[in-house]
C-alpha cells in the first residue's frame, strides 16, 4: 500500500480523534472537584501548558482513580509528549473502566503499531469498531492493516466502510484506487 493512502488519515484522524471527550464523560456519579481538574487540564492543554495540564490530569486521577476520561486524556498528554509506554498504560486504564472506550482503543491502537505489535493494533481498532460501528478511522485504519496481512477481503469490507460513512473524504479517490487494486490482487 502506498504510505500516503496510510498516512492521510492515520496522522490526521488521530490527531482529530484524541480532541475528542468520550464516553466517561457522561457518568453522573462523577466527583465534581475530578470533573473540574480534567476541564482545566483540557483547557491548560489547548493553550500549550503541558505541564500544568499534566498536574490537573493527575490530580482528577487522585481523586478518582476511576474516572476514565482522566486516564484517556493524561494519555493524549503522555502521547504528545513522545511518552509511548506511559501512555499505553493510561489509555488501557482507562480501558480497565469503561470497555466501550472507543477513542481510548484507537489511540492505544495507534500506539502498539509505532511499538510494531500489528496483532494488538488490529485487537484494538476491532475493539474501538466493537464499541463504534461507525468510527470511519478506526475502519480506514483497520483496512490498512488488513492490507499488510493480506486479507484483502476484510481489507476491502472496512474501506468500503470507510467510504459509506465519509464519502466526500478528501483521499475518497486513492480508497478506492485500492480498493480496485485489492480486487484485481484476489
Amino acid at each position: 500500500m502506498p504510505t500516503s493512502l496510510r498516512l492521510a488519515l492515520g496522522i490526521a484522524g488521530a490527531l482529530g480523534v484524541m480532541s475528542v471527550c468520550g464516553p466517561a464523560l457522561a457518568q453522573s456519579n462523577r466527583d465534581p472537584a475530578a470533573e473540574k481538574q480534567v476541564k482545566l487540564g483540557i483547557e491548560l492543554k489547548s493553550k500549550g501548558d503541558l505541564v500544568g495540564a499534566e498536574g490537573h490530569y493527575r490530580e482528577a486521577i487522585r481523586l478518582d482513580p476511576r474516572y476514565a476520561e482522566a486516564h484517556y486524556n493524561y494519555g493524549i498528554l503522555l502521547t504528545e509528549r513522545g511518552d509511548t509506554n506511559a501512555a499505553i498504560s493510561e489509555y488501557k486504564k482507562a480501558i480497565d473502566i469503561d470497555k466501550n472506550y472507543a477513542e481510548a482503543h484507537f489511540n492505544l491502537a495507534l500506539l502498539l503499531r509505532k511499538k510494531g505489535d500489528n496483532q494488538g493494533e488490529i485487537k484494538e481498532y476491532r475493539r474501538a469498531l466493537e464499541a463504534a460501528p461507525n468510527y470511519a478511522a478506526a475502519h480506514y485504519n483497520l483496512a490498512n492493516c488488513l492490507v499488510d496481512q493480506g486479507a484483502y477481503n476484510e481489507a476491502i469490507e472496512h474501506y468500503e466502510a470507510y467510504l459509506r460513512l465519509v464519502p466526500k473524504a478528501r483521499d475518497a479517490s486513492r480508497v478506492k484506487q485500492e480498493i480496485d487494486r485489492l480486487r484485481a490482487a484476489k
